[in-house]
């Protein structure tokens, strides 16, 4: 991928409509996009996400290791282990073969430097009204299977019951908040909502997948499948062999090519997808040159396995390629169901247990930055003092919440990485002792009941 600030100097245009989802209590216009707060980044016009490079060649065969195995590829019924669902699928455009109606941050073909918004992708434009709860598609006319067979209102219907009626799934029971469905034309669908239904609901329903009607109707959607299904996407299986590879080829008429979500992507003529069932298989597939890249998930492996002759000779580049997206926070969560998790001082004195800086250099090559904070990557970085309007939204509460929330700023205790934690053992026996635990031959045991403190790691 490459970076650069494409047409960041292109003058806005003399007014913008707020795409908010806030914001559409009286508005009634159709947009190229949706955002949960603000404007979204890219205006009506936008030529290319700012990161892509529509100059880029298209030509080549991608080669790549997966770690992990999958047995069909029917990635929606939740039966079996589709390639989209092994961790280390790459998600660039080839996980999932059927396009969705707009695209988002959550995709594998949207926006990877914005959240919570989408783009217009098989809906060319959308239409939302809060007041109304009224959610209207407008799709594209040149949008279609890699059949030719065209993408109507129909298809989205099938997918749209299709996908909600299952057990399982992101989109399961999603049809709770729709009071109907109504395709005034093939390129035109209305969903009346149903309130109360989350804020995030229309941005949901516009991120999902179309199906292709006519390929699923005489098969059972409910089963496992290892045919290649119909896709709608830039690329189609040309070649399965179940468990070991995918291949796939670019589908050089692809209808979406030309649309600003797509320039600058796609680019590879044929991608060769290789799993494996150990991850050192895996590497060593790309070690001997039967794979192109190789996306490193080990910091073992990062720190002390890159010692061999293709790496000294410059035939592979080792990059840690640095990034500013937000994503999810790795963490214990302590079930305070449980009655000693209830007492934060127990909590506390756990924490002060947990020896990051020498786990962190003693186990993982310090490759990793300690998360000090719900949203990594996130502005705030870490978790900072109350502001005026929080204190006063704080204040009903201040008997209950502890006094160093409104004077000090979270930070997790530091320690030399050494081992030796002696400090930190005495600060949490006290705590344990305030909570009413005792030390006794190497067991914490609770003063009233005089049983053993025993912790589940899930």
């Amino acid at each position: 991928m490459l970076w650069g600030g494409l047409e960041k100097d292109r003058p806005l245009p003399d007014f913008i409509v707020s795409n908010n989802l806030l914001a559409m209590d009286e508005e009634d216009t159709w947009r190229h996009a949706l955002t949960l707060f603000g404007d979204p980044k890219y205006p009506a016009d936008f030529y290319a996400f700012d990161y892509t490079n529509p100059q880029a060649p298209r030509q080549g065969h991608l080669r790549l290791a997966i770690h992990g195995t999958f047995d069909t590829l029917n990635a929606y019924n939740g039966k079996g282990v589709p390639p989209s669902s092994v961790s280390s699928m790459p998600k660039y455009g080839f996980s999932e073969l059927n396009e969705t109606l707009m695209v988002s941050s959550a995709s594998a073909n949207g926006p990877m430097d914005e959240q919570d918004s989408v783009y217009a992708l098989i809906a060319e434009s959308v239409k939302y009204s809060r007041k109304n709860n009224r959610l209207e598609f407008k799709l594209n006319k040149g949008a279609k299977f890699n059949d030719d067979h065209p993408i109507t209102s129909r298809d989205v219907v099938f997918s749209f019951n299709t996908l909600t009626s299952l057990p399982y799934g992101r989109f399961s029971g999603m049809d709770r908040y729709i009071e109907s469905i109504e395709t005034p034309t093939p390129n035109h669908l209305v969903f009346k909502l149903k309130p109360p239904y989350p804020i995030m609901f229309p941005l949901q329903l516009a991120e999902l997948p179309v199906l292709p009607e006519h390929f699923w109707q005489d098969r059972d959607f409910h089963k496992t499948i290892l045919i290649a299904p119909l896709s709608s996407g830039p690329y189609k299986i040309s070649r399965v062999v179940p468990g070991k590879l995918i291949e796939m080829e670019r589908v050089n008429d692809y209808w979406g090519k030309d649309l600003p979500v797509n320039r600058g992507k796609h680019n590879f003529d044929k991608v060769s997808l290789h799993f494996y069932h150990d991850i050192q298989m895996a590497f060593e597939s790309f070690k001997s040159g039967h794979t192109d890249a190789y996306l490193e998930v080990q910091s073992k492996n990062w720190a002390t396995g890159y010692h061999f002759e293709a790496v000294n000779k410059g035939l592979i580049i080792r990059r840690e390629i640095p990034h500013r997206m937000s994503y999810g926070a790795r963490t214990y969560v302590f079930n305070i169901r449980k009655p000693y998790f209830q007492d934060r001082r127990v909590r506390e004195a756990i924490s002060l247990m947990h020896d990051w800086n020498w786990i962190s250099k003693a186990i993982f090559h310090n490759a990793y930055t300690r998360t000090q904070s719900y949203f990594p990557h996130s502005p705030p970085p870490a978790l900072t003092l109350p502001s005026p309007a929080e204190r006063q939204l704080l204040k009903p509460f201040s008997d209950r919440l502890p006094e160093k929330l409104f004077t000090q700023p979270f930070t997790f205790p530091a320690t030399k990485g050494d081992g030796n934690i002696k400090d930190s053992k005495k600060q949490a026996l006290t705590l344990l002792n305030q909570a009413g635990w005792e030390l006794q031959q190497g067991k914490l045991i609770n003063k009233i009941t005089r049983q053993p403190m025993k912790l589940i790691f899930i």
